[in-house]
């Protein structure tokens, strides 16, 4: 335990110096012929594997074993996003962490099963920060596309008679956020029209303000969820379109989970979350790459159907 504190606060200080720093990662990439990747790597791992042992309820906990065993790993999906983060279409830090073994399947593990297994308030997180990983390690490295695609779900997501592939899962957990995000659509809409009304007693008797701030704070918890639920569909969009880039084989076998067998809800998502960038971009070259990488995606994604008659397509604009 006290070693995975000491790697923890290790961890810490390489996100700080990996953040949007090109240099420093190659240093680090390359020092000793790949010792830091590699020690990165088997922690993570390890992580990953024990964390299931000793789930933890409570966010604010930071000393049980498990809450140790959780604050590493989160601060191992930084620091692996940060050297796993390519500076224009070159895919060395992405290639270079994909190839050591297990990577691929450890952070589809922690995307579709450590969510379980940490307090209500972080689940959100590790899903975006395990999705972020994915999308790194597969955006310009074809070897990982290909890691990808032939990957298998983890276990509790294999039927008792077959094995499900990891694309499989992950237009299930898209489809699944999407029906959560328009559960969340209703209850914002009810609230509006007075439908849902904060819990009272009789002897409550509060004032037009009063109930008026409750239905406010109901409509942002609601926003907030709602919004949470979208940025992991587009997230997964993200992630499927990038699997199929250039690759006619990869783009039947991602369109063949998909419902109607076209990308409409991609496409719908993705649109959605380009809008959302743009308008709330800094003037940041990150974000402006994000932007035209989700925008190549719409276009591609909308070309795709259009040729096998799926139909118009939102146009990114």
């Amino acid at each position: 335990l006290d070693r995975l504190k000491k790697a923890d606060r290790c961890l810490k200080v390489l996100e700080n110096v990996t953040l949007q720093n090109e240099e420093n990662n190659n240093y680090l990439l390359t020092y000793g012929d790949g010792i830091l990747v590699d020690t990165v790597v088997r922690v993570f791992q390890v992580c990953d594997q024990q964390l299931i042992y000793y789930p933890t309820l409570n966010a604010k906990d930071k000393e049980s074993t498990g809450a140790v065993i959780r604050e590493c790993l989160i601060a191992n999906l930084k620091v692996l996003i940060n050297l796993t983060h390519d500076y224009g279409s070159k895919s060395f830090g992405s290639t270079l962490a994909g190839k050591k073994e297990g990577v691929i399947e450890t952070s589809l593990h922690i995307l579709l099963e450590i969510p379980n297994f940490v307090p209500e308030e972080q689940k959100f997180d590790v899903t975006v920060l395990a999705l972020i990983l994915l999308i790194n390690l597969v955006e310009h490295s074809e070897s990982n596309r290909r890691l990808l695609i032939s990957s298998n779900a983890p276990f509790r997501y294999n039927p008792v008679f077959a094995e499900a592939t990891a694309v499989s899962a992950l237009v299930g957990m898209f489809l699944q956020q999407e029906e959560l995000a328009r559960t969340e659509e209703r209850k914002t809409d009810a609230i509006l029209d007075g439908k849902e009304k904060p819990e009272k007693t009789q002897e409550q008797k509060k004032s037009t303000e009063d109930n008026m701030e409750e239905t406010v704070q109901l409509l942002l918890q609601k926003a907030g969820r709602h919004m949470e639920h979208t940025l992991v569909g587009a997230y997964i969009a993200l992630l499927l379109g990038y699997l199929i880039v250039d690759n006619e084989e990869y783009e039947l076998f991602v369109r063949g989970h998909m419902p109607n067998k076209n990308y409409q809800m991609l496409l719908s998502v993705l649109q959605k979350f380009y809008n959302f960038m743009t308008l709330t971009a800094a003037a940041g070259a990150g974000s402006s790459r994000g932007i035209k990488a989700t925008e190549r995606l719409i276009k591609q994604l909308s070309e795709i159907d259009q040729a096998i008659g799926g139909g118009d397509q939102p146009q990114a604009s």
